[in-house]
């Protein structure tokens, strides 16, 4: 919107009718951006599966409320995260609830954050799980949560493509 504006005001394009700013953003999808899947089908579990691509604190702290809204509607939450080794694991996942199971993975990127070693700086979280394969992380989680529950990935957006890509969605 303020890009529009910008350039409205240098003259660059004609003013956009509000109207249709807001259809557009109304019709916007950004994949792996809060992106909810209700019902997700993997194997034979039956769920929810949110995905974010919220790689530092501040993104997470930005979809954290949306995030705890979808768990709401969940018997059970679960998390698969993972991120790349130069990333703050501790302060991103901070806005969530620490009662959760963690279930950390690699994310496929040669930066990689080792989940491993994740685990040794989640101190605060109460049940941590490693997996090494993104694939062996979101099965586990769907085991977590069971039937019905959610499965939320947050994390680098190259977790965010290989879940998307576990689950056959078209690239983002």
């Amino acid at each position: 919107m303020a890009g529009i504006d910008a350039l409205t005001e240098r003259g660059s394009i004609r003013a956009v009718p509000e109207e249709a700013l807001s259809r557009g953003l109304a019709a916007t999808r950004w994949p792996g951006r809060l992106e909810l899947l209700a019902p997700a089908h993997l194997d034979s579990w039956t769920g929810r599966l949110l995905l974010d691509i919220a790689d530092n604190h501040q993104g997470a702290a930005t979809v954290a409320s949306e995030i705890l809204r979808e768990s709401r509607a969940a018997e059970r939450t679960a998390l698969v995260f993972g991120t790349l080794q130069y990333k703050n694991v501790a302060t991103m996942l901070e806005p969530l609830p620490t009662d959760w199971p963690v279930v950390l993975t690699r994310v496929g990127h040669p930066n990689e954050a080792d989940p491993t070693e994740m685990r040794t700086v989640l101190t605060s979280r109460r049940e941590l799980h490693v997996r090494q394969e993104t694939a062996d992380a979101v099965r586990h989680a769907t085991e977590l949560v069971g039937p019905g529950g959610l499965v939320t990935v947050l994390g680098a957006p190259f977790l965010i493509g290989r879940v998307r890509e576990l689950f056959r969605l078209p690239p983002g």
